[in-house]
């Protein structure tokens, strides 16, 4: 039998994240047997390790002041961050955001609301900053979709280049990459995972399916009378199949027109199509003045999925090379289908062309036709015509690859900005026109590579609960599901980071801790990076008691915003700023990163406030600027 060579104590340190606790006794009790001055170590789990050092991304400083805040992490076994939070990420407050119910105005975006995200799952919002007036700029995305930002709005970038694949910047490091040859037109976004919950069903007046026909290829009169032209006998059976009870498909008009009628001939509803038609606003509209009915476009998956397929299986076009497109004569329509492709995770171009026909041997000009080019990840999706369906499957060309590229991006105007926090896993959210953006965490970040790295043996998260008017014994789990109402962020970060099997095994060992502020500062801590957030609501007594326990080999990282307290004059972080720059001793030991109204450009009656409380709370010694 085979024996499994011992891990050394600092190899069962690093990995402990990967191994339960009994698994690390076993390991520990086998060591002592061995009594070697030099274990062996298990060289597959090294290489395990060393890889996930590897693939941490770097923190990517978005200016100067962040790159300071590194620094000080770096430098310093004690880090103060404190001042405005919420820079960048910011969004005109004009800017749509999807929320369970359409889309809602960024400015019109509260603490509590929910957005739509990358996955197609809706997220809780847990915090807005508002950013004063900025410079706006407008990205424009190949399929014609555009989204507005600020220059330090931070996007999730992919490019075949990038050894990570995927890299987080702002819009400035956009623009500059842009402007190189090396990465022009070769820079992407991902695209909206749509999912059964984006939209829950709509009692809808008809099937999804029969209108995507009716709008194809129907003939609505200013009556409400609707007559369907096709010689395509599988749409006509399906339609057959999906109408109310109180309808049917009447015999054939001609050849390839057939009528939608009453089932009886004295229905004490009259006749549903009709009315539905009239209802919906569609009586009498020709080819070039179709819609789509709001209430289809943000219905449930499966049905905006059914509305699709009618749409493409009357008045869509598969290609030789499984390429898909769809035309209308409709403005209204094309751009009203263009954003249903994006809801569905689709990419959509629109193309236009002047018509032409030939009247008594005169060639003569038509409408403009709009072609939409089509491109989904699921081919399945698009149509369900045997016959469309058979030829799509031979050629389509997508896959899970799809991305949407960056074309161009441009500045607009100065107008008044916000930044959301948003609870996600990717911490990604849906924009205009259902573009995917970011919003992120420097401190929680550097703290989780530094964990990985086996720098630190733990990770302590504390906060006070102060500012939330609630005894935390009003809720119910352990202290770690207890704080993590208040933590959600920091804790997604660090699962983003490590991993959130990691993440759950390094809490389940006792290398993560979360808990109450009155519990930590009775603490002494070795080798741990203990994060003390929203430091403005601690007392000066708790303070002091706090930065006293700091143990051997660890870290300390403090943030607040001190113009945000709840406690009033006996501010704890405000103290340890003045008491630091009042302390030679301590201030050589010690990082202080502000940031303050230049760093959040805010005006009127705000940026007045703002100036005013940072005159009364600034420190009179000098501190490095940043947050």
């Amino acid at each position: 039998m085979r024996t499994q060579p011992a891990w050394s104590t600092e190899t069962i340190n690093r990995v402990s994240d990967l191994l339960t606790p009994a698994q690390i006794k076993r390991l520990e009790r086998k060591n002592k047997k061995m009594n070697k001055n030099e274990q062996p170590t298990n060289a597959k789990t090294e290489r395990h390790h060393q890889n996930r050092v590897q693939h941490l991304r770097p923190i990517e400083p978005l200016n100067e002041k962040q790159q300071y805040l590194l620094d000080d992490l770096q430098d310093y076994d004690q880090v103060l961050v404190y001042g405005p939070a919420g820079t960048g990420k910011a969004q005109p407050l004009t800017s749509k955001i999807m929320t369970p119910n359409g889309w809602k105005l960024m400015g019109d975006i509260k603490i509590g609301d929910t957005v739509l995200g990358e996955d197609g799952t809706y997220n809780p919002v847990t915090g807005i900053f508002p950013q004063g007036e900025q410079e706006v700029y407008k990205i424009t995305f190949e399929d014609g979709r555009t989204a507005e930002c600020t220059s330090d709005h931070l996007w999730n970038i992919y490019c075949h280049d990038y050894p990570e694949k995927n890299r987080t910047i702002n819009t400035t490091e956009l623009i500059r990459k842009l402007n190189k040859p090396a990465y022009a037109k070769r820079l992407y976004i991902p695209l909206v995972s749509p999912t059964d919950n984006t939209w829950a069903a709509k009692d809808l007046p008809i099937h999804p399916y029969v209108l995507g026909v009716i709008l194809g290829d129907g003939h609505i009169s200013d009556k409400g009378y609707v007559n369907i032209t096709s010689d395509d006998q599988d749409i006509i059976d399906r339609v057959s199949l999906l109408l109310p009870n109180d309808s049917k498909i009447s015999s054939r008009i001609n050849k390839i027109e057939f009528g939608i009628c009453n089932l009886l001939k004295h229905s004490r509803n009259g006749n549903i199509i009709k009315t539905t038609m009239n209802e919906l606003g569609l009586n009498g509209k020709k080819s070039y003045d179709k819609f789509i009915p709001t209430q289809y476009l943000n219905s449930s998956l499966n049905q905006r999925l059914e509305l699709l397929k009618g749409l493409l299986d009357t008045d869509g076009y598969i290609g030789r090379t499984g390429d898909v497109s769809y035309c209308t004569t409709s403005l209204i329509m094309a751009n009203q289908v263009r954003e249903l492709i994006w809801s569905l995770g689709g990419v959509c171009k629109i193309k236009s062309k002047i018509t032409t026909y030939t009247y008594k041997g005169e060639k003569k000009s038509g409408r403009i036709a709009y072609n939409l080019c089509i491109r989904m990840k699921d081919r399945h999706n698009l149509v369900s015509l045997p016959r469309k369906l058979e030829r799509l499957s031979e050629h389509y060309q997508y896959n899970d690859s799809l991305r949407l590229r960056i074309k161009t991006i441009e500045k607009v105007r100065i107008e008044e900005c916000q930044c959301i926090m948003v609870n996600s896993k990717s911490h990604l959210y849906v924009t205009d026109n259902y573009v995917v953006t970011h919003n992120t965490f420097i401190t929680t970040t550097y703290a989780a590579q530094e964990f990985v790295k086996g720098n630190f043996d733990k990770i302590v998260i504390t906060r006070p609960t102060v500012a939330i008017e609630t005894s935390i014994g009003f809720f119910p789990g352990t202290l770690e599901e207890k704080m993590s109402v208040w933590l959600a962020e920091t804790i997604n970060v660090l699962k983003q980071t490590m991993s959130a099997e990691g993440y759950a095994i390094a809490l389940k060992n006792g290398d993560i801790e979360i808990v109450p502020f009155e519990v930590i500062r009775g603490r002494s801590l070795n080798r741990s990076i203990i994060l003390l957030t929203e430091a403005q609501n601690t007392t000066v007594k708790e303070m002091a008691a706090f930065v006293t326990r700091t143990g051997e080999g660890s870290k300390v990282i403090i943030d607040g915003d001190i113009r945000q307290s709840d406690i009033g004059d006996n501010n704890g972080l405000v103290w340890a700023l003045n008491t630091i720059q009042h302390n030679p001793g301590l201030a050589q030991l010690s990082g202080m990163v502000e940031f303050n109204s230049d760093d959040i450009v805010r005006s009127g009656l705000c940026g007045a406030w703002v100036k005013a409380i940072e005159k009364q709370f600034k420190p009179k010694a000098e501190v490095i600027v940043s947050k």
